[in-house]
Parts: structure tokens; sequence; C-alpha cells
């Protein structure tokens, strides 16, 4: 293993014990290729992170509070599903912003 799939697999470890508690739950979920290449999560993956993500934690940076991403229902959650998938059809510079 490289390094830099050494740090990709800690960071996905990382990730998945944040936002679940439970990182066996999410080992099917693939979001990267061996090729770096984005695979669009599907509608009932991105209802599973939400659902499992655990309430009376601090918000980030955008100050959301999880229990509000869980109670926001099913509108809500289409809505965040459309974000990530129009997220990630943007084409960015090799070089950044």
């Amino acid at each position: 293993m490289t390094e830099k799939e050494d740090i990709q697999r800690r960071w996905k470890e990382y990730f998945e014990s944040v936002l679940t508690g439970n990182p066996d739950d999410t080992d099917s979920m693939t979001f990267c290729t061996t090729k770096n290449e984005y695979i669009q999560p599907s509608y009932e993956e991105v209802t599973h992170v939400i659902k499992c993500l655990k309430n009376h934690k601090a918000p980030g940076t955008d100050q959301i509070l999880a229990g509000f991403l869980k109670k926001g229902g099913e509108i809500l959650w289409r809505r965040i599903h459309h974000l990530i998938k129009f997220g990630h059809s943007i084409k960015y510079p090799k070089n950044g912003l």
C-alpha cells in the first residue's frame, strides 16, 4: 500500500467513525474507484449517513446540528442529495479555483 492509499484509507476510517459511529455499516459504500473517479452516492446512501449522524455533538463550521438534518425529513434529504450531485458535476480547474 502506498502512502497516498494509506492516507486515503485512514481518512475514510475517520469519517466513517465520526459520521456513523460504526465503520462496518458503510464498508459497502464506495465513493471513489481505484482511478479516483467520482461515483455519485444514491439517495439511500445519503439518507443512511444522515440518519446515522450522532446527536448532541458540536456543529461543524456550517453551524448545522445533526439533529436538524435528521429531523428535516425527506424534503431536506432530497435537497441535500441534489446538492451533492450538483457539486460533483462541476468541472474544476486542476490548479484550484
